[in-house]
């Protein structure tokens, strides 16, 4: 839900993520299970508009109808993976959005109808010990359609059964995706794209592309080329080779991580400097120890994201076309005036929140008026009240209780709309 707060004479969005979004597996089966069988289950499930979890190691079968027997002891479960399973798909509600992805790569999402709930012979072998319907399975035949941010969960190697998102970033993204799949169109308010959340944005290879482009800019002079043959995942140590056509050149190379990864030594590339001219690394969290030299060069987060938003118009400008989708690539300074105006009004009528945990959001703006960043590089700048709050990262409010939040907006004399 989308709305509106006029404060002052600036009028600055909402966006209300009161309800959950979770990431779930059609997995209930075994090791030995063939992938026939693991495809058949998966489309019934599609079919039937249902996701659940399984087993119960009990000989009693649960009663048809809504889900109470989760809150027993008494009902052993196989595994303390379904004990897991339990409590989250416990907690799932009317109105929650679920996404999957079955074995062959398709991608669904759907609304939750009510709570948990368990039907005998639902599906085929009865594997489903509870379960949960969703008013429609929308299927999304372009991967590139869902943000990276939540394709890539489903690329973990250890996958939960079902998984709540906890980000308001990738909530607001999931919640976007369903509308324009619902709906056949999609008006809520774009996210910023930022130097803390464009790596994320990104997917590993189109992180790695990026790299790419800026070595190309950084080495005209060697006249390199990229070779497919020298992009091979069974390297560990480098992602791709730039081979030079001019002679007695050395290839350049390069080792990129994202902000999940761990940090990158670079002692563990000394040993290379006489192979290659250069050899480029990149962490997405800057976590990478030892000092850069002649050889090895440290690629800083803040000059991909310049290189990125410098993509338009240019080799790389599929990237910057697909981002639009979701992402605001401007650097839209307002949203500091806004931050600003927000907590000036704030400050005034005296009830302002110094300091906002929920989501890392702090008041830093200074007497100077610009925003200090070096204390909380990592997170975002920003001011919160009862209810909700109002980040650089978005340049709206996000709205996480509807009722707190209306009144924190009466108590301010600020009316809402939404």
């Amino acid at each position: 839900m989308k709305g509106y707060v006029q404060i002052g004479e600036m009028e600055i969005g909402t966006v209300v993520v009161d309800k959950d979004c979770w990431i779930v597996n059609l997995k209930p089966y075994g090791k030995d299970d063939k992938g026939e069988d693991i495809k058949s289950f998966q489309e019934s499930c599609i079919k039937k508009n249902i996701f659940g979890i399984g087993w119960i190691d009990d000989k009693k079968a649960p009663k048809d109808g809504q889900i109470h027997y989760l809150e027993k002891k008494d009902f052993k479960w196989v595994s303390k993976g379904g004990q897991k399973a339990k409590n989250a798909i416990k907690k799932v509600k009317k109105g929650d959005l679920a996404i999957t992805r079955t074995r062959d790569g398709h991608i669904y999402i759907g609304k939750v109808k009510d709570i948990a709930f368990y039907q005998s012979g639902i599906d085929d072998k009865d594997r489903l010990s509870c379960m949960c319907e969703v008013e429609k399975w929308y299927e999304i035949k372009n991967q590139d359609d869902v943000p990276a941010a939540i394709n890539g969960r489903f690329m973990h190697r250890q996958q939960k059964t079902i998984e709540r998102i906890f980000g308001d970033e990738e909530k607001i993204l999931m919640m976007a995706v369903y509308e324009q799949k619902a709906n056949g169109k999609c008006d809520f308010p774009k996210l910023r794209l930022t130097k803390g959340n464009y790596e994320t944005a990104l997917n590993p290879k189109e992180l790695e592309d990026l790299v790419c482009a800026y070595i190309y800019d950084k080495n005209t002079n060697g006249d390199y080329m990229l070779l497919p043959s020298l992009c091979s995942t069974a390297r560990q140590k480098y992602e791709f080779t730039l081979v030079s056509k001019k002679e007695k050149i050395k290839p350049i190379t390069c080792q990129v991580k994202n902000q999940n990864s761990t940090s990158i030594k670079i002692s563990d590339y000394t040993n290379d400097m006489d192979v290659y001219e250069k050899i480029y690394l990149f962490s997405g969290n800057g976590n990478i120890l030892g000092e850069e030299n002649e050889k090895i060069k440290i690629i800083q987060p803040n000059e991909l994201y310049e290189k990125l938003l410098s993509s338009k118009g240019n080799s790389m400008s599929y990237l910057t076309t697909k981002l639009e989708t979701f992402y605001r690539l401007d650097k839209d300074k307002d949203v500091y005036e806004k931050l600003k105006t927000v907590i000036d009004e704030f400050e005034k009528k005296g009830k302002f929140s110094q300091k906002y945990t929920r989501s890392n959001c702090y008041k830093l703006w200074s007497a100077e008026g610009t925003i200090k960043e070096e204390k909380y590089k990592n997170k975002a700048v920003g001011v919160g009240v009862n209810g909700g709050y109002i980040s650089d990262r978005f340049g709206y409010f996000v709205v996480w209780d509807r009722e707190k939040f209306k009144k924190s907006m009466d108590a301010f004399g600020i009316e809402w709309e939404g």
